[in-house]
């Protein structure tokens, strides 16, 4: 199994985006959640912003796009530079989500 140098946010925000990616997101979720706890209070965009979006997608699309949406909501507060259409698009995906829409994400 991978071994994960336990405490680095960025290994563990990379394998989070990779494993969202391959559509693995309830075992991305975890991995995501650590390298936010781990980037508590920090201002590094790179890990700490990429590791917030990827818990946020691995949140909505584990079926908890609430918690999605506080998540990104924090990111914009914190990294408000970064990224931002990404964000927003994101925030929008998780909206619809929370409102039962996503009917047409069926891929």
């Amino acid at each position: 199994e991978p071994s994960v140098p336990d405490g680095d946010p960025g290994t563990l925000q990379l394998q989070a985006y990779e494993l969202n990616q391959a559509g693995r997101h309830e075992e991305a979720l975890p991995i995501a959640a650590q390298a936010v706890e781990l980037c508590e209070g920090s201002s590094q965009v790179n890990p700490c912003a990429y590791a917030l979006f990827e818990y946020a997608r691995a949140l909505r699309l584990t079926g908890d796009p609430n918690s999605a949406i506080n998540v990104l909501h924090e990111r914009k507060q914190r990294f408000p530079a970064d990224q931002p259409q990404a964000v927003n698009e994101e925030l929008k995906l998780a909206r619809e989500a929370a409102r039962g829409g996503g009917e047409s994400d069926d891929d």
